[in-house]
């Protein structure tokens, strides 16, 4: 299906799954403020509908439905993957759950289509992978595997620098992971950003992380000359100690 239109068509009818979504619905989200005539309409739907084959799309008095099936929507999959995962306590099973979820992503949701369209549903699935980014990332941490964790928060961090609690768990699994550098540059980039963006100071939560970080960069108490006592006032019937004494009274 090469044609912009019906790729937005199908991707309205997937969003609304099983429910009649009206033609005035799709022809918004298609065409926008300049609607087509029915007929126009009907052929990009035809087209559609023989792309899909068989009696998946259907029109109906209120409108056109599209039948799928439990489990063919990748985004079904992943909501049921992250609604199973909220049930578990087991670190190890909610990182397995939660990392078979983000696997069925290929990008962004709807990323070629008009942000009007399905822009809501675009940024509530979005929304979804962000927190189970997270929540595999606090796994993780809790299993010590921060070295798997990097490449996958770094990303979405890049992807949204302004989210805290991204920013917050990549600098943790840094720390674990022995790039406490890397992880304090983080800091001072998010720093910026925000007074940037937004004129504010990072949360609570990442200013902590980054003053416990800078205390363990600072020299121990361990690593500082240490302090020797007082020597007291040597015996007057005491001999000087020095080398030279010391050798005449061994060769006596």
């Amino acid at each position: 299906m090469t044609s912009a239109k019906q790729r937005t068509l199908l991707a309205v009818l997937l969003t609304e799954a099983n429910r009649p979504v009206p033609s005035d619905r799709l022809a918004d989200a298609a065409w926008g403020e300049s609607p087509p005539a029915p007929a126009t309409l009907r052929w990009h739907v035809h087209h559609v509908r023989q792309a899909l084959g068989g009696d998946r799309l259907t029109r109906r008095p209120e409108g056109y439905l599209l039948t799928v099936h439990p489990g063919e929507l990748d985004a079904e999959r992943f909501e049921r993957l992250c609604a199973s995962a909220a049930d578990l306590d087991d670190p190890a099973r909610i990182a397995e759950v939660l990392g078979e979820a983000l696997a069925l992503w290929r990008g962004p949701a709807y990323a070629d289509l008009p942000g009007k369209a399905v822009g809501e549903e675009a940024a509530r699935l979005e929304e979804l992978r962000l927190r189970a980014v997270e929540q595999r990332a606090e796994s993780m941490l809790a299993l010590g595997r921060a070295e798997e964790t990097v490449e996958g928060l770094a990303a979405a961090v890049a992807a949204h620098p302004l989210r805290e609690r991204l920013r917050e768990q990549l600098m943790r699994v840094l720390r674990l992971a022995g790039r406490r550098a890397d992880a304090l540059r983080s800091y001072r980039e998010a720093r910026e950003l925000l007074a940037e963006e937004l004129g504010i100071e990072p949360g609570r939560g990442l200013r902590e992380l980054n003053a416990e970080m800078l205390r363990e960069e600072s020299p121990r108490a361990a690593g500082r000359p240490a302090q020797l006592p007082p020597t007291s006032s040597p015996s007057q019937d005491a001999p000087p100690s020095c080398p030279r004494w010391t050798a005449r009274r061994r060769s006596s």
